[in-house]
């Protein structure tokens, strides 16, 4: 993933999602996902699964413009969702990110950029984007 982001109005979002919204990502009902906001090169993270919304934190990683990083979300553990930045493990604070809910409904790979105002262009460029399960019965 690389990110162009160069206004306050655009938001970018990525990581696995029930679903998506034209406007407003986090009206999402589940989701796991990395977030930047256009105004400042902060990966955050956040999370929601129906009931419990975990707001956004910063990673304590920083994007570095026109540069690619690779991202991993790991949901194996669906009340301790795991979130990595190149291999290095980040957002390890004690609010843990959960998919619980949302696992039993199922979720995809999301990318989603949006904006509230103005004319600002935001943009990014995805590599590769996969989600790879382990499927039980």
């Amino acid at each position: 993933f690389r990110a162009a982001t160069t206004d306050a109005a655009v938001d970018m979002d990525f990581g696995l999602a029930t679903g998506g919204h034209a406007s407003d990502f986090e009206s999402v009902a589940d989701f796991a996902a990395f977030h930047s906001d256009g105004d400042d090169l902060n990966i955050d993270t956040h999370s929601d699964d129906g009931s419990t919304d975990r707001a956004i934190a910063d990673s304590t990683i920083d994007l570095v413009e026109g540069t690619f990083a690779e991202y991993w979300i790991d949901a194996r553990d669906d009340t301790n969702v795991k979130f990595y930045v190149d291999g290095v493990l980040v957002d390890t604070s004690s609010t843990k990110r959960i998919l619980t809910a949302a696992l039993a409904r199922g979720v995809c790979a999301i990318a989603h950029i949006e904006k509230t105002t103005g004319t600002a262009v935001g943009g990014c460029t995805i590599g590769r984007m996969r989600v790879r399960t382990t499927c039980v019965e």
